[in-house]
């Protein structure tokens, strides 16, 4: 099998054969359709470089101005996703300051539920 050749999905084997093994020496049909069932894959396409007559000086500003405005979008994107990060960040330490300050305040809430009890009810 050649490098552009894509072998089927059915029963074929690597040379074309099919992989049942068969004694006689006519092939079986599952063997000449394996051989039928190989594809092409498609060609690459391929790109032809010539010089530019007449028209290359407008065709290379619109690939100015295209590479220009990729350029753009991508550092809009990126600005997009450092002050996304940055707010992340922001919450985060928000975060974590109200789960310490709940820690301190459910201790602070037991605490006086105990001594309100031990004060109300003494041994």
């Amino acid at each position: 099998m050649t490098a552009d050749e894509v072998p089927s999905t059915s029963a074929c084997g690597p040379a074309g054969e099919s992989s049942l093994a068969t004694t006689d020496s006519e092939p079986e049909p599952e063997t000449r359709r394996c051989e039928n069932q190989r594809q092409r894959r498609p060609e690459a396409a391929t790109v032809e470089h010539s010089a530019p007559v007449g028209g290359g000086r407008a065709k290379l500003s619109t690939l100015e101005s295209d590479v220009r405005e990729v350029r753009r979008i991508l550092q809009a994107y990126a600005l997009r996703l450092s002050e996304r990060d940055a707010h992340a960040r922001v919450t985060k330490q928000w975060r974590l300051v109200a789960r310490v300050l709940d820690r301190l305040f459910f201790f602070f809430y037991c605490a006086t539920i105990m001594i309100s009890l031990a004060t109300i009810f003494p041994r």
